[in-house]
């Protein structure tokens, strides 16, 4: 079944007529709807709420999006309020378009969107941070609350274990530095005791060898005397 949708008297703004546009259906929390994208004799974004029947025109997107004509579209719903479109080739000023965009259309209330290209070296990290963003949103249910206690229980605990081992360590760490230090004024005093036994060693053998001198000095002056009498 075809309906069309009549406009008496104006009342309801539509867009331009067009031609070799492309377009693709959204689901939203809000319902369906449509999102059309360039064409001939329209370069420009405009989005259908089908329950409504309203059209609104999407702004903030690059004239490389919407100059665009026999271009292709699929929706990639990556929450229940955001949707990637990707665009894909088509034709601008006759020539034959190879690259492809992703546009992120973000439903936030009463109709109201908000637009953005995503690009294509950063979508993994997007698509990570809106999952994120929309798992922090929602309200948390009885039965997770209750594993999320638990865990918290279980980390706590965690952390208390890790918090004495941590205190177990650094008393180790204590007791090493300690026996460390000790040590080395051990190997200190052994080294002043070796040095004051080297020095007392080297005083005895300069007394003997000045004892040696003086004997050989009297040992002298005796044979002088004896040979002096002898004459």
């Amino acid at each position: 079944n075809c309906l069309k949708l009549s406009n008496p008297g104006g009342s309801v703004q539509w867009p331009k007529g067009r031609r070799a546009h492309s377009s693709v259906l959204i689901n939203t929390s809000s319902g369906p709807h449509l999102l059309v994208v360039g064409g001939v004799g329209a370069y420009d974004c405009v989005i259908f709420d089908i329950n409504n029947k309203s059209w609104k025109q999407l702004f903030n997107i690059p004239d490389i999006v919407t100059n665009r004509r026999e271009h292709s579209l699929s929706v990639w719903s990556v929450t229940p309020t955001t949707n990637w479109i990707i665009e894909f080739g088509g034709l601008r000023d006759y020539l034959t378009i190879s690259d492809t965009a992703v546009i992120e259309l973000r439903y936030t209330s009463d109709n109201d969107w908000s637009t953005s290209v995503i690009p294509l070296d950063q979508y993994q990290e997007k698509l990570q941070e809106r999952r994120r963003e929309w798992e922090a949103s929602q309200p948390v249910q009885p039965e997770d609350r209750r594993e999320i206690d638990h865990l918290r229980r279980v980390l706590q605990e965690r952390e208390r274990e890790l918090q004495e081992e941590r205190r177990e360590k650094e008393q180790l760490i204590t007791r090493l530095q300690e026996q460390l230090q000790g040590r080395e004024r051990q190997l200190q005093q052994a080294q002043q005791q070796g040095q004051e036994r080297e020095r007392e060693a080297r005083e005895r053998e300069q007394n003997l060898q000045r004892q040696l001198k003086e004997y050989q000095e009297r040992e002298q002056q005796l044979k002088r005397q004896i040979e002096g009498s002898q004459q």
